[in-house]
């Protein structure tokens, strides 16, 4: 029989209960998220952009309505993660938590759910494309096995990062310099619009320069697993940047989480 200590079982009990607390705005997460923006992405980036920018070539915009869901992950994630800011100024459960859960696995817990629950509402994103958009969505090189573990590690990275940002803050107010001054640098040079080798292309110094980006590690992977080619960056390269980035982005967050609410 196998035995599982107390910590790990208040661990599990507290993941629980998010799923729990989240699962009565469902619909909230369902219409908004799994609904409304995707079809507005493929009506958007995927039917209507390709015949104003591209002569009605719709195959060059789906490169960039396949990097459009970096945006839908980072949204969904800093949504799902600002609540401790929120609830530290507020009502403070985050301290009763850390009170019998050790502050490591609390973070833990934290991404975790966050990237389990992203993922979950972005899972039908890529199926729901090639429904609507039929032959203009073609898939006749997707791997769905990379697309979906890329995915998770997206909605993984964006999440610890988002853990992160949230451990630095100690203010509402700064949430929106956040998204300013961070989030939105970072969705112009990751690959949001334009793949990484156009920009490579223009200036090789920029293209190495954002190999330090994480978005495009999302955007360019997710490429890569629908697409093909040789213009996107390999699979594994994303995979290995995108492990690297949550570890950093983890153990970041302990540091800060720590230096914040100054646990024992």
């Amino acid at each position: 029989m196998i035995m599982i200590s107390p910590t790990i079982k208040i661990f599990f009990i507290f993941l629980y209960r998010d799923f729990y607390v989240y699962a009565k705005r469902i619909n909230y997460y369902a219409i908004n998220y799994g609904l409304i923006v995707p079809l507005l992405y493929i009506f958007s980036f995927a039917y209507v952009q390709p015949q104003v920018y591209f002569n009605g070539n719709a195959q060059l915009g789906i490169p960039t309505f396949i990097g459009n869901i970096s945006l839908l992950l980072m949204s969904l994630t800093y949504n799902i993660t600002s609540h401790m800011l929120f609830d530290l100024l507020n009502d403070r459960f985050t301290e009763y938590q850390i009170s019998i859960l050790p502050g490591r696995l609390f973070i833990i817990k934290e991404i975790l759910f966050a990237s389990l629950w992203s993922f979950l509402l972005v899972i039908p994103f890529f199926p729901l494309a090639k429904f609507l958009l039929g032959s203009i969505f073609v898939t006749s090189h997707i791997s769905w096995v990379s697309v979906y573990a890329l995915l998770y590690l997206a909605a993984l990275c964006c999440s610890a990062y988002h853990c992160l940002a949230v451990c630095i803050m100690n203010k509402a107010e700064e949430t929106r310099h956040f998204w300013m001054r961070v989030n939105l640098p970072l969705f112009a040079l990751g690959g949001f619009w334009v793949p990484w080798h156009i920009m490579n292309s223009f200036s090789p110094w920029l293209g190495t320069i954002l190999f330090a980006n994480p978005i495009i590690y999302i955007t360019e992977g997710l490429r890569q697993a629908v697409i093909g080619g040789s213009q996107f960056l390999s699979i594994t390269t994303c995979v290995i940047m995108l492990s690297f980035y949550i570890c950093i982005f983890t153990v970041l967050s302990f540091y800060f989480f720590r230096k914040k609410i100054d646990y024992v």
